[in-house]
């Protein structure tokens, strides 16, 4: 395993940094200026998550994992069949991340309204989509990989993306809410 951090870890846990930071400073916002529960609630969940990923990006959490899963299934003599698992635990993650993505979004995206809410929303869809890419890593089956961390680099894309798309959907919830008397 490789113990130093590469530089884009870096970049990344610095933008992991910054929206830890929105998203508490978001749940605060919404707390000081009598918002609804769930606006801070969900923020805070958001900060938490941030927080995570980054003890998990600076230690090489994943990788380690993956790493002594690999050392697990070689112990076993399990390795060379571990496709057999990968296969249905990947379509599984997939197939419950869809369902509960889209009972979520039809459910909530029905009866939400105003910008504040569309904002935590958004934030929550993608805090969830954070965690989706994260079991997909971890799962680590080849054509998967390959979608991943192939010529595109969905992988970065994705995380970076989302991790962007929260950080703005909570400074965004901070200038609605600061901005009505």
């Amino acid at each position: 395993m490789n113990t130093a951090i590469s530089s884009l870890s870096l970049m990344v846990t610095f933008l992991y940094v910054l929206v830890m930071i929105a998203t508490g400073a978001a749940a605060a916002v919404g707390k000081s200026n009598a918002q609804q529960a769930w606006h801070s609630r969900s923020w805070i969940i958001l900060c938490l998550l941030f927080c995570l990923l980054i003890i998990s990006r600076l230690l090489d959490a994943e990788e380690l994992m993956r790493d002594n899963l690999r050392a697990a299934l070689r112990a076993d003599a399990s390795y060379d069949n571990r496709r057999d698992f990968q296969r249905p635990m990947a379509a599984a993650v997939i197939a419950i991340a869809f369902s509960i993505g889209l009972a979520w979004i039809y459910r909530v995206g029905r009866r939400i309204q105003g910008r504040r809410n569309i904002a935590v929303a958004l934030a929550l869809i993608c805090g969830a989509a954070m965690l989706f890419l994260i079991a997909l890593r971890m799962i680590s089956l080849h054509a998967i990989d390959a979608l991943l961390y192939g010529p595109l680099k969905l992988n970065w894309f994705a995380d970076v993306g989302l991790s962007c798309l929260i950080c703005v959907a909570a400074v965004l919830y901070m200038r609605i809410v600061k901005a009505r008397p």
